[in-house]
């Protein structure tokens, strides 16, 4: 079963979005708790995709509102995936995934030290967040 992780500066922005995103990102948690990999790829609400504008091939964007999509660092093997932040789509997207350089494998570790998993039921937002 695929994992999803937070980088740590992801839950520094969460307060700020609308209610309908961050219902949007506990959906994609709840699917990257109860799907495999495969089914994640062929789940049509989550629109899991290679970033194409992305150097790094491990990147890869979900849906999480019809205008707001996540960017995810995925390893090779799918075991645990990263979520790095979210953007409003298309607006800025495609620059921001240009940014992104191919560093050390991921299998290495997680993009950052400070990372968050989600091993916590997925029915509400994290701790300290307003629903």
């Amino acid at each position: 079963m695929p994992q999803l992780a937070f980088v740590h500066t992801f839950w520094t922005d969460y307060e700020q979005l609308d209610k309908p995103v961050r219902a949007g990102v506990r959906k994609a948690m709840a699917k990257f708790q109860s799907l495999t990999v495969a089914e994640l790829y062929a789940d049509k609400g989550l629109g899991l995709s290679v970033a194409r504008m992305a150097r790094d091939p491990r990147m890869r964007t979900i849906r999480i509102t019809a205008f707001w999509r996540g960017v995810l660092l995925a390893p090779d093997d799918g075991s645990e995936t990263f979520l790095l932040r979210l953007h409003e789509a298309p607006d800025g997207l495609d620059g921001y995934l240009l940014t992104l350089t191919p560093r050390a494998p991921a299998a290495s570790g997680p993009p950052s030290s400070r990372c968050c998993r989600t091993t916590r039921p997925c029915s509400g937002p994290p701790p300290g967040s307003s629903p």
